[in-house]
């Protein structure tokens, strides 16, 4: 009797550890199962988070470009700003020459109605022969002067 108390005692205990194996195996199952889908998840955080990385160093590149871009602007918009003041100020200083100009030739009895003449077409005739002028002068020097 003890020998079938012994043996029966084995098989109850046989059955248990079947059945915790039986249980470990479907924990260990549904263990590795979770552990493969956290892995998955990993995978796509890594990839999104060198994915957001990638974009926002491109961000940072295009922020400091559009940067560079409105100091540039800024600095020809003050240079223009100073150009416009010189062009005012020159602007009335030729206007108040031009009226003082006025009043001294209407001191002298000239208006307004005195015929005037564009000189500039025979100022660059001038010119032109003035240039004639000291290439032929330049010639003649190279050519009777000995170096």
């Amino acid at each position: 009797m003890k020998l079938l108390d012994e043996q029966t005692s084995i098989t109850d205990e046989k059955t248990e550890l079947e059945s915790n194996i039986t249980k470990s195996q479907v924990e260990k199952d549904a263990s590795e199962k979770n552990l493969v889908e956290l892995r998955g998840k990993e995978q796509e955080l890594i990839k999104t988070s060198g994915t957001s990385v990638s974009q926002l160093a491109a961000f940072d590149e295009q922020l400091d470009e559009r940067r560079n871009k409105e100091k540039e602007i800024t600095t020809n918009v003050n240079r223009l700003a100073i150009e416009l003041g010189d062009l005012d100020r020159d602007l009335k200083e030729i206007k108040t020459e031009e009226s003082s100009l006025k009043k001294i030739l209407n001191a002298f009895g000239f208006d307004e109605s005195i015929e005037t003449f564009d000189v500039a077409p025979s100022i660059e005739i001038l010119e032109k022969e003035e240039r004639m002028h000291l290439i032929l002068l330049t010639k003649k020097l190279e050519r009777y002067l000995p170096r």
